[in-house]
């Protein structure tokens, strides 16, 4: 291999750990942008379950981070919190998270 080449692998490698959570984060925000954009297709019959239990109650990994956890301001954070918080504001319903039992 010769230097040019060489040099140039090596500077790709130390931007790498940079550039992939910048790629990942625009990706990210692409894809819930999309996502909620989209609207639901429900039935009578799930819509009629939706009005009759406006509350779902939830149990979560507390401590699965970055997936889902309980933060130190006991908020229910996470990937996974932030696909429920759509959800709901989608279904017009909430989510009771219990924040207090471990799995």
């Amino acid at each position: 291999m010769d230097y040019c080449l060489t040099a140039k692998i090596f500077t790709w490698r130390r931007q790498f750990p940079v550039l992939l959570p910048l790629l990942l984060l625009i990706f990210s925000n692409t894809v819930v942008a999309f996502t909620s954009s989209l609207a639901l297709d429900l039935d009578d019959d799930e819509r009629q379950w939706l009005s009759e239990h406006p509350t779902i109650r939830l149990a979560v990994d507390i401590d699965w981070s970055p997936f889902e956890y309980i933060d130190k301001d006991k908020n229910y954070v996470g990937m996974a919190a932030e696909y429920i918080a759509l959800m709901s504001h989608k279904l017009g319903i909430q989510f009771e998270v219990e924040k207090s039992k471990p799995w």
